[in-house]
């Protein structure tokens, strides 16, 4: 009897081992999502623009802020006067306007340039920007971690502080805290704490106690956020799990709970960005804000409004810019925050 020999089967040659199918992580899901919003990547570019004009102001701007030609008051580029068909230049019936090509955006009435002035202007609006939410951050971060973890009695003492806070309208209080530190500190005794920090804050500008009053003020809403996140997630079962295996409080917030709760407060921080931009550009416009001959946005807007009928492009421009900043982002805002929803995830 003759054996039937075992056929063992070739793999076909187009076969291929099969490889690992590699995870990808909340962050690299997100900023992948966050890549395909063009509203968003458009925010985040002007961003960055205007974070390089601030930073290379001193070389790319064509003169110093403070230099002042006043015989170059109020002029303009020829090109403006097409833009503002009001403004008649000199040598015309009713003409007023001093043309000269010296000025890429026109001069103000100090015969300052405004593209110098906007491009100073900008690392106001920017550090503001940048430095609000990072008090925020801080104190808020700290305050509702302690209030959510902690509860009872600590809970309701931190959560009534924030209420009497949030007794006050926000910009009422931040004038209030700015009214108070420019006359508190205006002429106090050399060698004083007060007079040290008046000194700062000269040298800074003014921009010291612009930081301090909104700082003062940014951290509420940020304390009330955290702890809600808190209350929803010190309850899970992987917090739960790491107090089981005996690790410490302070491990459990800043590793456990604190990681997971990131998503909701970067994209709460960066919507309300705008608004700490809008806070200073309101209190250099009514003169609590930077000291001149510093420029910012809202102080230059206040001096243009004073002659905005004649020579409109002194408000115009830093407006402008102002406007485009805040709408940056708020689309960088809208984007993180659909990038980071969890539910979105995997949804192209």
């Amino acid at each position: 009897m003759t054996s039937t020999p075992l056929i063992t089967p070739v793999a076909s040659l187009n076969d291929k081992p099969k490889q690992a199918v590699k995870g990808e992580s909340l962050w690299a899901d997100a900023w992948k999502r966050l890549r395909r919003n063009k509203a968003a990547v458009l925010g985040l570019i002007i961003i960055l623009l205007n974070i390089g004009a601030a930073v290379f102001a001193p070389i790319i701007a064509p003169r110093d802020y403070d230099k002042q030609v006043l015989a170059d008051h109020d002029a303009v580029p020829l090109w403006l006067t097409s833009v503002f068909p009001n403004m008649i230049p000199k040598g015309q019936p009713n003409g007023y306007v001093t043309i000269s090509s010296d000025y890429a955006l026109g001069a103000d009435n100090l015969g300052r340039d405004i593209l110098t002035r906007l491009l100073w202007g900008a690392r106001v609006s920017l550090l503001v920007a940048f430095i609000g939410p990072l008090v925020s951050i801080v104190v808020g971060v700290l305050v509702g971690l302690t209030a959510g973890y902690a509860g009872g009695a600590i809970d309701n003492f931190l959560m009534r502080i924030v209420d009497i806070m949030y007794a006050f309208p926000t910009l009422l209080l931040i004038i209030l805290f700015m009214t108070f530190f420019r006359t508190s500190f205006a002429v106090p005794t050399p060698g004083t704490f007060a007079y040290s920090l008046g000194q700062f804050d000269n040298l800074t500008g003014g921009m010291l106690f612009i930081f301090v009053g909104i700082g003062l003020t940014s951290w509420m809403g940020m304390a009330r956020l955290v702890r809600g996140q808190v209350l929803a997630v010190r309850e899970k079962e992987f917090v739960l799990a790491a107090g089981a295996l005996g690790a410490s409080t302070r491990k459990i917030v800043f590793q456990h709970i604190l990681p997971n709760i990131m998503g909701p407060l970067i994209v709460a921080e960066t919507l309300t960005i705008p608004q700490y931009i809008s806070y200073e550009a309101f209190l250099s416009f009514i003169g609590l804000g930077v000291n001149p001959p510093t420029p910012s946005w809202g102080s230059m807007i206040a001096d243009g409004s004073r002659t905005f009928l004649s020579s409109p492009h002194q408000v115009f421009f830093p407006a402008l810019a102002l406007s485009i900043l805040v709408f940056a982002f708020n689309f960088l805002g809208d984007g993180l925050r659909d990038a980071l929803d969890p539910r979105m995830r995997g949804v192209d």
